[in-house]
């Protein structure tokens, strides 16, 4: 099959991608890369056998969204509008390379004028408005953005959920039977992402975590639990990899005491291979999120032997089962993040034990070669 995946860069379904291409290829199928931003906006690193292609959408929804002062239904619609042009333009260039047998894209897109032509299966990884639910309440403003992913759904050829928590969101909110819904979640690469031969190898704790840094993602949350850590563990680091968002490295440097800012340690932008080397040099794997549908970071760690402390939220719990491959806690409570993370310091053969049962559940339930297949029986079954 040739399979075209419509992605922004950066994120869930980027990562998603770059996971499946070698085994889909592997496999014997072929793969096209669609960016929905300019080619200067993406860093298109893929194999020489994956061509990449970019339809940014116009720019006319942004000059309406100027008249009406903010990002409301018809500027939406706009905007919508203007990127299903830009990757049907795509679609159609590719076709005439090499005829397409499947293309899959996120939620956000009218289907009216692809599914016409060509199969569309979709891949719900958590839309703007499903986070600004849970994390802020309801926005009268979304309620165009829900009722345009209820008609996606409908249109598409397919569709998938990456877990049980965000298909019953779905099932809910749109008023969809759960039997259209295929759960398949992200799968992760057990043998390059396995733990360190050599073990950690730390006399000081690294205490880790992955993401934007930003409050949803709960890094100031964790600064705040580092205190009660650091009477304990003076010499504990903790490692921030991920860009700048609603929070500043400044900020968050500030938020510990004079002489422990040198322990807050931003890595910087990692290759897949420096990734991999900072969890599995990491003592303990915090993810202090207000919200996930998924939380690709925390089974990577899991993969890696790590034990995790998270919060009770989202899909999270279908990942992190408590007091079994890590601990849970509230978000937002700093204290009780605190304390779960001096419990698994303090106690190092729980936390070796609870890495090992995150390792073999990773391998259980999320191994590569299991989710390939689940996807390469959905895409063959939407394309016919």
């Amino acid at each position: 099959m040739h399979l075209v995946y419509v992605i922004a860069p950066g994120g869930g379904p980027e990562a998603n991608v770059k996971t499946l291409v070698p085994e889909l290829e592997a496999r014997g199928h072929a793969v096209s890369i669609i960016y929905t931003v300019p080619r200067e906006k993406a860093n298109a690193d893929w194999p020489d056998s994956v061509q990449s292609y970019f339809a940014p959408p116009g720019s006319a929804h942004y000059y309406a969204a100027k008249l009406v002062r903010g990002y409301r239904a018809w500027p939406l619609r706009l905007r919508a509008w203007e990127q299903m042009i830009a990757v049907r333009r795509a679609l159609k260039q590719i076709d005439r390379e090499k005829p397409i047998d499947l293309v899959e894209l996120t939620e956000g897109f009218p289907l009216s004028v692809l599914n016409a032509q060509w199969p569309v299966l979709v891949r719900a990884q958590g839309s703007a408005w499903t986070v600004r639910r849970f994390c802020d309440g309801e926005d009268k403003n979304d309620r165009w953005l829900i009722s345009q992913q209820r008609r996606q759904l409908q249109q598409s050829h397919s569709f998938i959920a990456l877990s049980n928590h965000l298909a019953n969101h779905l099932r809910d909110t749109l008023q969809m039977p759960l039997s259209s819904i295929s759960v398949i979640p992200y799968g992760i690469d057990t043998e390059k992402f396995r733990p360190s031969s050599n073990g950690a190898g730390n006399e000081a704790p690294i205490i880790l975590t992955v993401g934007r840094l930003e409050r949803r993602k709960g890094v100031d949350v964790l600064l705040r639990a580092m205190p009660q850590i650091w009477q304990r563990f003076p010499g504990a680091r903790v490692h921030l990899v991920g860009g700048e968002s609603d929070i500043q490295r400044r900020e968050l440097k500030a938020m510990a005491p004079s002489d422990k800012q040198d322990q807050v340690v931003f890595p910087g932008f990692l290759t897949r291979d420096q990734l991999i080397s900072e969890y599995q040099h990491a003592t303990i794997y915090v993810a202090p999120t207000q919200y996930e549908t998924f939380g690709y970071s925390i089974l990577e760690a899991m993969s890696c032997g790590k034990p995790v402390v998270s919060t009770r939220v989202g899909a999270v719990p279908e990942l992190v089962e408590d007091r079994q491959t890590g601990l849970l806690v509230n978000w937002d409570d700093s204290e009780a993040l605190g304390d779960a993370i001096l419990e698994l310091l303090e106690k190092p053969l729980l936390a070796k034990r609870m890495g090992e049962q995150g390792r073999a559940k990773a391998k259980a339930w999320f191994s590569l070669d299991s989710i390939v297949e689940r996807n390469l029986d959905l895409y063959r079954r939407a394309s016919a």
